[in-house]
């Protein structure tokens, strides 16, 4: 259709659900109200699911003691880090692929990058389940695990071959389904705030978490992945069976998600990467302390997370669409809200972040405060740059992006070793908001350019 004599285009689904395909001069309120829409939904189940999360964390604490929980974070954080290195981070390229799918009707050509996807998850989550469990087996000490607790990692880390939900999550997402993810998370969520309850009344030792936790993470994805093949099964409109593999532009579709893995790998070694230095540092002890504040700092994070998946399909569509200066009103919008959320949420760790970690965890976390300062530093600039990010890595293609994350990374691994090295506990996370201070004047630099140097790639 056409409203004051430009074009207005609008993906409509079976159940309702739209998304933005084009511009009109009412573009902008509609695109705020999806993507708030989107955020509700995101923001909303992610915090249930932290908020549950953080209570399986408070009780696992009590429960197991300052050096085996510490324990039970070092063998968590080793398999996701694996997980989070081999992940090819497909949901971005779903995303960025199918948007166009989506514009056509095409939903054979989705069925097709969906089953590219997920055997690109399968083989990402198999590769990284097992150079986890050797890096239990013969690397343990470099993280502070002892031999007595090295099967116990390579039992937690098997189970890490379920972990292939990228993909199924992109689907979920760029169809609508924002609902579904979250029921699915805040299922597990629940499930594992559960399981902590009733380990901790039966005084369980450290190999029942272990054991119960890696059973719960692995149904979660398994359900996620049922729920993507069933909403992409329900999408018919479409008979067209593809014929030509060259059709689908499986290299387009790879080095997208090669390129994203890559930042992917990069987000790991910040987000896990940084806890294990801490362990080997310092030992298990300090890596639980520090694994506290992070877990807090994230969850006051998840609404500058929720914003980027919530957005990132709108921005999308309006770069699909050909229209930058729409996608850039957007983002610009986005940003003021995100600042406007986030410097509040930043004053209140710097005030009541102490008693806190005191009230929740005991008075001997209250030490893990200075770690919750750097993190949220971090997380402030974050939340104020979460939008700019997305329509850089849409526009300038995941290879420019990846290179502002290489140019970023540098300053984190110097933090993150001097951080703990010189100052100790006092020092962890150091590196996270060296890293963030760069990455966003980078990306504030680069949004600044003249628009007409913004280059839409296709293909990296």
């Amino acid at each position: 259709m056409s409203l004051s004599g430009r074009r207005v285009s609008w993906i409509t689904f079976a159940d309702g659900v739209q998304m933005t395909s084009a511009t009109s001069p009412m573009w902008g309120n509609r695109a705020l109200r999806v993507v708030a829409t989107n955020f509700a939904k995101v923001f909303g189940g992610q915090a249930v699911a932290m908020v549950l999360g953080f209570g399986a964390l408070t009780l696992n604490s009590h429960a197991l003691g300052a050096k085996d929980f510490g324990v039970l974070i070092v063998i968590q954080a080793v398999s996701e880090f694996a997980l989070m290195m081999f992940a090819f981070q497909t949901w971005q390229a779903i995303v960025r692929f199918g948007a166009g799918d989506l514009e056509r009707g095409d939903f054979r050509r989705l069925q097709a990058r969906f089953g590219l996807g997920l055997a690109m998850d399968v083989c990402a989550a198999l590769a990284a389940s097992l150079a986890a469990a050797s890096a239990f087996l013969f690397l343990s000490k470099l993280v502070g695990i002892s031999p007595d607790h090295r099967m116990l990692g390579v039992a937690f880390a098997l189970f890490g071959i379920a972990q292939a939900t990228s993909t199924s999550i992109g689907i979920l997402r760029l169809t609508g389904r924002f609902g579904l993810v979250t029921i699915v998370q805040v299922t597990g969520a629940a499930a594992l705030l559960a399981n902590a309850f009733i380990l901790s009344r039966a005084r369980e030792p450290l190999a029942s978490y272990v054991y119960s936790i890696g059973l719960i993470s692995a149904a979660t994805s398994i359900a996620l992945i049922a729920a993507a093949a069933l909403r992409l099964a329900g999408l018919t409109r479409d008979t067209v069976r593809l014929t030509t593999p060259a059709s689908l532009d499986r290299w387009a579709f790879f080095r997208f998600a090669l390129a994203t893995s890559a930042s992917g790998s990069l987000n790991a070694l910040r987000q896990r990467g940084e806890v294990l230095i801490i362990s080997g540092l310092l030992g298990p002890g300090a890596a639980g302390f520090y694994a506290v504040a992070y877990r807090a700092a994230a969850l006051l994070a998840r609404f500058g997370e929720a914003g980027r998946q919530a957005a990132y399909p709108e921005i999308a569509g309006l770069v699909a669409s050909g229209d930058l200066p729409a996608a850039r009103t957007l983002v610009l919008r986005l940003s003021a809200a995100g600042t406007a959320i986030s410097i509040p949420i930043f004053l209140c760790a710097v005030v009541f972040g102490r008693p806190a970690l005191q009230i929740v965890f005991g008075t001997e976390f209250g030490q893990a405060h200075s770690a919750l300062l750097w993190l949220m530093t971090s997380t402030l600039l974050y939340g104020c740059t979460f939008a700019v990010g997305s329509f850089i890595q849409i526009t300038r293609g995941a290879s420019y992006f990846l290179a502002l994350n290489l140019i970023a990374t540098t300053g984190f691994l110097a933090g993150a070793f001097a951080g703990p090295r010189f100052w100790g506990l006092q020092g962890a996370g150091l590196g996270a908001t060296i890293f963030a201070v760069i990455f966003a004047a980078l990306l504030s630099i680069i949004f600044r350019a003249p628009r007409n140097e913004m280059m839409i790639s296709t293909s990296k």
